[in-house]
């Protein structure tokens, strides 16, 4: 009877150990794509934004840099990514990406009607977008277990506008990638940067 006991109790402490590495596995699992995720949109608007930038300084009539302007923010596929990251992420994560949408469309429809990048009204819808960015960024790190960085600037590559503040840390293909804006303040441009996993300072 001893034995016949032991051995109930041997079975139930293996079904119950590999119950919770399976659980592990799959919280791991989730959190990687929510990770994959989260890099794919990030990685969207701010390729939206750039190329939409680029499409309005661009040569030709008003109406073939709007058909660019368009095609640039189309191009990116941040409706896409958006939805994806959707099925995934909870909804403090999902409501702030929805606001990053709106704020990069809202550029979008500014320089589609030729409002300059140098008028205070793009530069207040700039702004809103990098508060938007950032906001999102932090939303997205707490989700997936590290701590917020705001506006904290990062030891990192140089860029154009000083440092690079860095964003979300992501894998593409296996290769380490970090997305980040560059700093001081609310610079021109976003920049996308291999970063090593094995840094400190990056990915945590």
């Amino acid at each position: 009877m001893g034995t016949l006991v032991g051995a109930i109790v041997a079975v139930a402490a293996t079904m119950l150990a590999d119950r919770t590495r399976w659980k592990r596995d799959q919280s791991r699992e989730q959190s990687q794509l929510r990770r994959e995720s989260y890099g794919s949109y990030l990685a969207a608007v701010i390729q939206a934004h750039e190329a939409m930038r680029s499409a309005a300084a661009g040569e030709g009539s008003p109406d073939s840099r709007r058909i660019a302007i368009t095609e640039a923010f189309r191009s990116a596929d941040p409706y896409v990514r958006r939805f994806n990251l959707s099925l995934l992420a909870p909804a403090d994560v999902v409501e702030d990406a929805v606001a990053v949408f709106r704020r990069v469309r809202d550029i979008r429809d500014l320089l589609i009607g030729g409002t300059g990048a140098e008028t205070a009204e793009y530069r207040a819808a700039q702004r809103a977008y990098y508060d938007a960015i950032k906001a999102m960024s932090d939303t997205m790190r707490k989700d997936l277990g590290s701590s917020p960085l705001g506006a904290a600037t990062m030891g990192g590559p140089a860029t154009r506008g000083g440092r690079a503040s860095i964003l979300m840390c992501f894998s593409v293909s296996g290769a380490s990638k970090a997305i980040g804006l560059a700093e001081p303040g609310f610079a021109e441009h976003e920049i996308i940067f291999p970063w090593s996993q094995s840094d400190s300072r990056s990915c945590r």
